[in-house]
């Protein structure tokens, strides 16, 4: 089974019986520099030698080739695969980015509480100081 890779690198060409959507899918996939929209009047598609810039820039829509090919639907399926993969992997950062955020809140309530305590032990100082300093007033006087 061929690759999207294989058919940018000229080991294979795409047969074209699907839909002209799915035909430009796969060769935008395979050709993302390329500016050809594909008619889908050809039976094959495969790697051109355009060159810009020493960049290979196109494809080639033919009726008849000596390269192995393979449908369009198989590629298709390959893209749908990585778009599946794709969305998992973000679905698996946007995950982990929750729990990162669900942690620094639990930081952030024990910095609160932490805070707290510390608000009512100064509070408590300040009291017994306080009565501290009457009761020391008092045994003065006497």
């Amino acid at each position: 089974m061929f690759k999207i890779k294989d058919i940018s690198e000229g080991r294979c060409a795409i047969l074209n019986d699907g839909t002209v959507e799915e035909l430009k899918i796969v060769l935008l996939s395979a050709f993302p520099l390329s500016t050809i929209t594909p008619t889908g009047c050809n039976m094959f598609y495969e790697r051109d030698y355009i060159f810009n810039d020493g960049e290979e820039l196109s494809w080639l829509g033919v009726n008849d080739t000596n390269l192995p090919y393979q449908s369009v639907k198989v590629f298709m399926k390959e893209i749908e695969e990585e778009n599946k993969k794709a969305k998992f992997m973000n679905f698996e950062n946007r995950l982990k980015e929750i729990n990162e955020l669900i942690s620094v809140k639990k930081d952030i309530e024990i910095a609160i509480d932490i805070q707290g305590q510390v608000n009512t032990l100064r509070y408590t100082m300040a009291r017994l100081t306080s009565l501290l300093g009457d009761v020391i007033e008092e045994l003065t006087k006497k």
